[in-house]
């Protein structure tokens, strides 16, 4: 069962947090975004119908966030 593999793998690997399938479905969405990747594409590799159910799958980072409001509200 893919529960059992993701649980035996996360404690081989050292990862003490609470980890499932699901946080990796979490974490590729966070990363692909990180990475520039477009909103409605990671919605596509999801599978998701509705692009508000991915949005709840992604977290923005603070540096992220940072970069990009610098980048669009720049101070004279």
């Amino acid at each position: 069962n893919i529960w059992r593999l993701v649980r035996k793998y996360a404690s081989l690997a050292g990862i003490r947090i609470r980890f499932s399938p699901h946080t990796l479905r979490h974490c590729f969405a966070t990363h692909l975004l990180a990475g520039g990747a477009d909103l409605r594409i990671v919605q596509e590799l999801l599978g998701h119908a509705d692009v508000t159910t991915t949005q709840i799958y992604t977290h923005v980072d603070e540096a992220q966030l940072k970069q990009v409001h610098t980048k669009f509200h720049p101070r004279p």
